[in-house]
């Protein structure tokens, strides 16, 4: 009887190769043929078993990786108005990104003062047009 050439899909979970004796009643035919075979390759060759796996290293022990820290942010308490030059609380700087905190390089005196001028001037703009 003619058998088809063996393919790794029909041994599937079947380590024929290792040096334990194959129990031919689990095992399908296939398999008991490949076993069988392989069995005659090794006398042919004089290999008598497998020679074992080399043993796998010991895991060294790990030394922990320093914990990278982030700096953490002081925020100042008082700021100095680029216009003005006086320092001032920073409750006295308007918000320039309330998501971020952020605030104005101008205190609020300073800039409501510049927005008191430029309306001034374009009211006089507007008068004179």
């Amino acid at each position: 009887m003619l058998h088809s050439p063996l393919r790794t899909r029909d041994l599937k979970g079947y380590h024929l190769n290792d040096a334990s004796p194959v129990n031919p009643n689990e095992l399908p035919r296939r398999a008991v043929l490949l076993a069988q075979h392989t069995e005659r390759i090794r006398t042919h060759l004089g290999i008598k078993e497998t020679p074992p796996a080399p043993p796998k290293p010991e895991p060294k022990a790990s030394i922990p990786k320093p914990v990278k820290l982030k700096p953490i942010k002081i925020i100042p308490d008082t700021k100095r108005c680029n216009k003005c030059g006086e320092v001032r609380s920073l409750y006295e700087f308007n918000l320039k990104r309330p998501d971020k905190y952020w605030r104005r390089s101008v205190c609020r005196i300073c800039s409501s003062a510049y927005r008191q001028s430029r309306r001034l001037k374009q009211r006089s703009n507007n008068a004179e047009a």
